[in-house]
Formats: structure tokens, sequence, C-alpha cells
């Protein structure tokens, strides 16, 4: 009894053929696993740089509204700001048919680059200036 007790403990576990197979089928299973959480990783990249170029975009809006001029690299961004499409200034009427400010529209073309990642904009600005240097001017001007 001894024998077939011991022939049975022999045969307990796994065989190396088994252990192979087994360690083959987990790497087949695992290769999808890989290719995904590389899409997961690109993807996140790709979020990080839509969001980074969205702040730059929208430093660069500010200093396009305030008249300063517009660096070529921000935060290790290239940006190019163009202005296209300039509307002639237009006359406004005012209080009794006087004409106290001057109307346009100004188009930009935003382009943001960074390693391969490029995010491209339009930006409309109007623009509302005065005729006249002072108020004494306008107000008798229509006299």
């Amino acid at each position: 009894m001894d024998s077939i007790a011991k022939a049975k403990h022999l045969r307990a576990g796994f065989s190396v053929i088994e252990a192979l197979a087994a360690i083959a089928l987990l790497a087949v299973a695992l290769a999808p696993l890989y290719s995904m959480l590389q899409q997961i990783s690109d993807a996140t990249a790709r979020t990080r740089n839509f969001v980074e170029a969205r702040e730059i975009r929208s430093t660069v809006i500010s200093l396009v509204d305030t008249g300063l001029d517009i660096p070529e690299e921000v935060q290790g961004w290239s940006v190019l700001v163009t202005k296209d499409q300039s509307s002639s200034p237009e006359a406004v009427d005012g209080y009794l048919g006087g004409q106290y400010f001057m109307l346009s529209l100004d188009n930009y073309n935003i382009s943001i680059q960074k390693n391969g990642f490029i995010m491209e904009a339009q930006y409309q600005k109007i623009s509302l200036d005065p005729i006249y240097n002072t108020e004494d001017e306008a107000i008798f001007s229509n006299m």
C-alpha cells in the first residue's frame, strides 16, 4: 500500500508540458491587453496635448485682444498667428445721426504645433474705435 501512495504522490502537480502550455495560453490572452494599454497611452497623450494647446490658444487670443506682440513660441509650443481678411472700418451712426465710432472686423488664423500635434483655430475680433479724441470734439462735431 505504501508503493501505491508513493506513486500517486509522484503524479500530483503539473508536468513541464502542461506548465508551458498554460504560459503560452496566458501570453496569447495578454497580447490584446498590451495592445489596449498602448491605445490608452496614445489617447492620454493626445488628450494632454489637446488640453495644453487649448490653454495656449486662450493665451494667444488674450494677446491678440490686448494688441501685444505674440511670441513665436509659448511654453514649448510653436505659435503662428496671421491676420486675414480685415473688413474696412465703417462709421457707426450714433445719437442724432452723429458718427462717433469706427467699426471693423478682423479675422485671425491661429496655428499651434508641438511634436507633430497641430491645432488650428480662427478668431474674429470686432474693433470699435472712437473717431474723436475727446468728448467735446464728439459733442460739438454735429453742430
